[in-house]
């Protein structure tokens, strides 16, 4: 007997605890029979997305791709042997089966690849080769290159982001031909980079190919809080961007041009210049705010707001803010009094900028409202609070985080003369955070009346899509349990799972704001929204017991083929149980729109689609729409013609002779309008840049390969 077999259950899970999941599914639970039976109802998912901070998200692009990262090590043999079969797809949704063709790209693993493009029913999008990109794997890239895989500018992005610099050269030389395409690449890869901190990609774009970051990334670096490559980007902007000449002095009492705003009491104008070097130092400071230590916001806020210290007198007016701040914080905002003084629409939007910026940071969010509190002083932050200063300071950043109550309570209790408004019980809602929104409604006195207020609710909880981190749910019940009252008019609007199913199951007041027939209608909307975007089929099933009409059409768009077998048998018993009409042509190009290639196989296996020929563009049409991000419009209209014409050769005579002739017809068919599709778009070829290219090199290779 091995030492094994005597430990002791108890043993076993301890053992077990302190294994990672994956581990556990994937070789623990297989040691033996006795083993497995032990672990078996604790230990049961196998986790392929690595856990990702809610602000681990590009500021260039916030929907970002992280949320499809894979774990690693990556399950390889259980994720082949569980995905490598059509059984576990049919109930997934699109976007469900899209996520995890991201994340088996994403691993690294051709294989894994493999069997989620054998398998996925799903047309291959451009943010497969981003996620492949970002795994630094070449194998996986070129795979997907091949295949004339659609591209995005993003998928540079990617690659850069994450500091795989061999993945950005391969993409580079194999998509970005021309000298205009080459360009634009290089700009969305120095933006990755910095946003990824990956000093040695950007070394790499400036010492090989003479590209320098722009203001934009050299931001985001420090949005991102990359400090020691955000301070070694910052010096060339500080000559670019330092204030000019006659600025300078303006300040110190020269000529300065004519034209609003002015700047501080009996001051010149702003010339218009000065104004454009201004607005990209506060730029690059709110950055700071956003994203970096308080410290590194303190270093360089002399040289990034104080755009007036021109000339001779900047280094005594420094010195003697710099002296005043360290004496007192009533003394720097005395000294700093003057900037304030007169009409200057920039600098207050600009103050504005950077207080959101400060307490919607994620670092030091207190220290960086104390320090500016300390340079402007109570009367000028509270008016920028309050919007009587630009625009106002926005809580849209503040309320992403959990802790967005805490940073209300210290800014009360900071500004006691501050009270927050609707804008605060806004942002509450459409984060999720609850526990704010009670207390904005019940201790600060914001008053939301639903009669009042109908722009509160609708834009905010239930017509923005995705996800929050907080709850939406805990938000509706608050407003609830406060006189809210929701109806089947607000499921019709929203397009947001959770809400949706909070009000089917019971949210939602039924015979409230319409009759029978008006109630239908509204539920039905809902049906067709969520089925559109992939709803789960229990959620469709809670929509149609509340009186929504099925949506076969809809339910194919974003659903499963699970959701869609549900529909049609239900479809088929409110029928009678005879054969369902074929989905009209709409219906069916919006199928082909949306890339969902399960349900057009399984639509047209039950002749459920209506004839190719009346629904699919004609190739000119496609041609003449097509971009190389959505190069796989081209490739999933081929693959439809290609069935259509195999269909058409089964349907002939079984000779022989006949079989050849069908046979001869389809290839003839695909060669024509393979050729048409070569035509049509080398018309374009090499006249635009990487955004609007029709095709890129390894896509019309792929095309051209269609045709042997």
């Amino acid at each position: 007997m091995s030492n094994w077999k005597r430990l002791t259950p108890e043993l076993i899970l301890e053992i077990a605890a302190r294994c990672p999941e994956n581990d556990i599914c994937t070789g623990l639970k297989l040691v033996d029979s006795e083993t497995a039976a032990i672990l078996r109802h604790r230990y049961r998912k196998i986790t392929l997305t690595r856990p990702v901070s809610e602000f681990e998200t590009s500021p260039c692009y916030p929907d970002s791709l992280e949320e499809h990262y894979a774990i690693q090590p990556w399950p390889e043999h259980a994720f082949v042997a569980h995905w490598g079969r059509p059984e576990p797809w049919r109930a997934l949704s699109l976007w469900q089966r899209q996520r995890v063709l991201y994340l088996a790209a994403n691993s690294g693993h051709v294989e894994s690849l493999e069997a989620a493009l054998a398998h996925g029913g799903t047309a291959v999008l451009w943010q497969v080769l981003a996620a492949a990109a970002a795994s630094g794997c070449t194998a996986v890239c070129e795979r997907l290159l091949r295949a004339g895989c659609s591209f995005g500018v993003r998928v540079l992005h990617a690659a850069s982001r994450a500091g795989h610099l061999p993945v950005l050269q391969l993409l580079l030389d194999r998509a970005c031909g021309g000298a205009r395409c080459r360009q634009a690449g290089l700009a969305v890869a120095a933006s990755g980079a910095c946003c990824g901190g990956m000093g040695h990609v950007v070394a790499w774009l400036h010492e090989s190919e003479g590209h320098s970051p722009r203001v934009r990334d050299v931001e985001a670096a420090a949005q991102q809080g990359h400090v020691a490559l955000f301070e070694r980007l910052l010096p060339p902007l500080l000559a670019e961007y330092a204030p000019s000449a006659q600025a300078s002095g303006a300040v110190d009492g020269g000529g300065g041009g004519g034209g609003p705003p002015a700047v501080g009491a009996g001051m010149p104008p702003v010339p218009p210049s000065e104004r454009a070097r201004r607005g990209t130092r506060w730029q690059l400071l709110a950055g700071v705010a956003k994203g970096c230590p308080v410290e590194v916001l303190q270093r360089h806020y002399e040289q990034l707001w104080r755009w007036q210290r021109g000339g001779p007198m900047a280094a005594a007016a420094a010195a003697a803010a710099a002296a005043a701040a360290a004496a007192a914080p009533g003394a720097a905002a005395a000294a700093a009094g003057d900037e304030f003084e007169g009409a200057d629409e920039g600098r207050d939007y600009a103050a504005g900028v950077l207080l959101a910026s400060a307490m919607g940071s994620r670092v030091d969010w207190a220290a960086k409202l104390a320090f500016l509190l300390s340079r402007w002083g109570a009367r000028v932050t509270l008016q920028v609070l309050r919007g009587e200063r630009g625009g106002g300071m926005s809580l849209q950043e503040a309320s992403r985080h959990a802790d967005y109550l805490q940073r209300l309570k210290h800014l009360v209790a900071t500004l006691p003369d501050w009270a927050p408004g609707v804008e605060a019980a806004e942002y509450a809602a459409s984060s999720g955070r609850a526990d704010a929104l009670a207390y904005l409604m019940d201790e600060c006195g914001v008053a939301l009346v639903a009669d009042a207020s109908p722009q509160f609710v609708m834009p905010d909880i239930f017509l923005r899509p995705g996800s929050t981190a907080g709850s939406r749910t805990a938000v509706l019940e608050v407003l609830q349990a406060r006189g809210w009252a929701f109806t089947a008019a607000h499921a019709a609007q929203t397009r947001c799972d959770e809400t949706l199913a909070w009000l089917a199951r019971g949210g939602a007041v039924a015979g409230a704001g319409g009759g029978p027939e008006q109630e239908r209608e509204w539920w039905s909307a809902a049906f067709a929204t969520a089925a559109r975007g992939g709803a789960g089929l229990e959620l469709l099933r809670a929509l149609h017991g509340r009186g929504a009409a099925l949506d076969l059409g809809a339910v194919a768009m974003g659903g499963s083929q699970a959701a869609l077998e549900w529909a049609a048998a239900a479809l088929q018993a409110e029928g009678g149980g005879g054969q369902l009409p074929a989905l009209r042509l709409p219906e069916a190009y919006n199928v082909f729109a949306a890339g969902n290639t399960a349900s057009l196989d399984w639509l047209r296996a039950r002749r459920l689609l209506p004839p190719a020929e009346e629904w699919l563009p004609p190739v000119e049409s496609v041609c003449l729409s097509l971009r190389a991000y959505d190069f796989w419009r081209m490739q999933l209209w081929l693959q439809l013609r290609a069935g259509t014409t195999a269909a058409e050769a089964a349907a002939a005579p079984a000779s022989v002779a006949a079989a050849q002739s069908a046979a001869d017809r389809v290839g003839a068919a695909l060669q024509e309008v393979t050729k048409a599709a070569l035509r049509q778009m080398n018309r374009f070829r090499g006249a635009l840049v990487l955004f609007e290219a029709p095709a890129l090199e390894h896509q019309y290779n792929w095309l051209a390969r269609q045709l042997l």
